[in-house]
């Protein structure tokens, strides 16, 4: 059985009888595939069957940007990475699932006032978005969401149909005892969704470089089993604010600070 899922295509080795080779023929393929250079997540029991998970490079990936803390930039690299990618002639579609349409704002702002700039497209939608995305993604070449700052509807069904889950962190006390609920759900997300990969970046990070926040908190989020660590960190400056008035990203601004810390992000999500 071949299936299509967005990024994702999935085999099923499988049947009624046992004792037929299936986990022989799974983990074979899985191999032939590791050496043909697809990053295959490995094979993963399904009640008398296996699933065998395989990366396609270059199809497309739905990028889940998300978390319980509101205030932590999440609208903010949403609606840069899909700059990011509109401006690299990529068909994008920006997902506003948080009711406070920050992102939604965003393209009216960056289509009205700057038609110039690479199409960005947009849909808002809350409550189960679980359908949305999952036909989103299959019109799109790259799938953006922005959940909003709580444990919600939204957040956990866009958790069960995300390839990656980005949860922007301030470095301070408050922020980071929130992931540690976070963790709870992407576990219990990826039980239904094992592709699921979620990644705690810093951000709205102090620019002074005095203050070693930053370093701390990346050294108590390296303690968590289910979320790993980007390697960007997103710096407090103005230009995010005045870039998301204008509808622009800061890949399309002059600050090469700001485009080197998205950039970083991008190219850690989407490959060079």
């Amino acid at each position: 059985m071949w299936y299509y899922r967005g990024l994702t295509l999935v085999v099923l080795v499988g049947g009624e009888k046992g004792g037929t080779g299936k986990s022989t023929i799974a983990t074979n393929l899985a191999a032939e595939l590791a050496l043909a250079g697809p990053n295959c997540t490995g094979v993963v029991p399904y009640r008398c069957s296996t699933v065998l998970v395989w990366y396609y490079r270059g199809l497309t990936l739905v990028v889940l940007v998300g978390g319980e803390k509101g205030g932590t930039g999440k609208s903010t690299i949403a609606t840069n990475l899909a700059a990011y990618l509109a401006c690299r002639d990529i068909d994008v579609v920006l997902l506003d699932a948080d009711s406070q349409a920050t992102a939604a704002r965003w393209v009216e702002r960056r289509n009205s006032f700057s038609p110039g700039l690479p199409r960005v497209h947009c849909v808002q939608k809350t409550g189960d978005i679980f359908e949305t995305i999952r036909d989103l993604s299959g019109r799109y070449q790259q799938v953006v969401v922005d959940a909003g700052g709580r444990d919600s509807e939204e957040l956990r069904s866009a958790m069960v149909a995300a390839d990656r889950l980005y949860i922007p962190l301030k470095a301070s006390q408050p922020d980071l005892e929130t992931v540690i609920n976070v963790s709870r759900l992407v576990k219990t997300a990826c039980g239904l969704n094992p592709v699921l990969r979620a990644c705690a970046v810093v951000s709205m990070a102090s620019t002074h470089p005095a203050v070693t926040e930053t370093h701390e908190a990346r050294e108590l989020l390296a303690e968590l089993p289910e979320i790993g660590l980007s390697q960007a960190v997103i710096g407090e400056r103005k230009i995010f604010r005045d870039a998301i008035v204008e509808g622009r990203g800061v890949i399309e601004c002059k600050n090469s600070k700001a485009k080197a810390e998205i950039g970083l992000l991008a190219e850690e999500i989407y490959g060079g």
